[in-house]
């Protein structure tokens, strides 16, 4: 490899159209086009199986609204201001920018608007006052109905009062209390397809000066079950494998493969 960078980090989407799904798929398509046409939803609701990029798709979401040279572009995130970069490296240290992310299962509602308020007080105090903020809250759906229901108000009146949009991300059959799914805009994630997954690995393995077959970047699709991060990590790994600096060797894909598939 070129450096010394984690492909799973170095190639972590950083604007939508460096998503594998594309921005041709509806989901992100919907997306993107709320925001060119600066349509502001109070809480979204992202739905999808594990892997399919919901947090990485609200870390965007979060950097647009934190973004200072929105002026740029439509939808995308410019990617280099203090806000994009806040985001990308330190998602979960970015009140200052606009954006903050919980995992919920190990904080209250109270908790959170408490963190919500004292985070907008400190972007206030730096004379950064954001358009929009967005809060995260991921794995939404392992909390039981009745403390769903508890966040209501917080969406509500935090949403309102200081124009946030709430982005909640949960599992694809997750069951969600109608008082909060009611409030929020849907949005279903997909994985992507096997053959979204060759195209995506040819094209990081070219760019780490490497050559990936069709058939091997299928295996490693294939194995990682089509989760980008899963498949960039058997990447990885086939790389440091092989003996060759040229060629991701076939021998190194099936090591990189047996490994995943031995300690699964």
């Amino acid at each position: 490899m070129k450096d010394n960078v984690d492909l799973r980090s170095k190639y972590r989407p950083a604007k939508f159209r460096h998503l594998v799904q594309g921005l041709h798929d509806p989901t992100i398509q919907a997306i993107t086009t709320a925001l060119a046409r600066r349509i502001r939803f109070q809480a979204m609701l992202l739905r999808g199986p594990y892997g399919d990029g919901k947090t990485t798709t609200a870390r965007l979401l979060g950097q647009r609204a934190s973004c200072t040279c929105q002026e740029l572009h439509a939808f995308e995130p410019c990617g280099g201001c203090g806000g994009c970069r806040s985001v990308m490296i330190h998602p979960c240290d970015s009140e200052y920018w606009g954006y903050s992310e919980f995992d919920v299962q190990g904080i209250s509602p109270r908790d959170i608007t408490a963190r919500i308020m004292s985070e907008i007080s400190y972007a206030k105090s730096g004379a950064r006052i954001m358009s929009q903020r967005v809060v995260t809250l991921d794995e939404f759906h392992r909390l039981p109905g009745k403390d769903q229901e508890k966040f209501v108000k917080v969406i509500e009146d935090k949403g309102r009062e200081h124009n946030t949009l709430f982005i909640l991300c949960v599992a694809p059959d997750a069951t969600i209390c109608p008082a909060i799914s009611q409030r929020c805009a849907q949005r279903r994630l997909r994985l992507p397809s096997i053959k979204e997954c060759i195209r995506h690995l040819r094209v990081i393995a070219r760019a780490e000066g490497r050559v990936l077959t069709h058939e091997d970047a299928d295996l490693l699709a294939s194995t990682a079950g089509a989760v980008p991060r899963a498949y960039l990590g058997l990447l990885q790994d086939a790389i440091l494998f092989s003996s060759n600096d040229r060629i991701v060797t076939r021998e190194s894909v099936i090591t990189a493969c047996d490994m995943l598939c031995s300690n699964g």
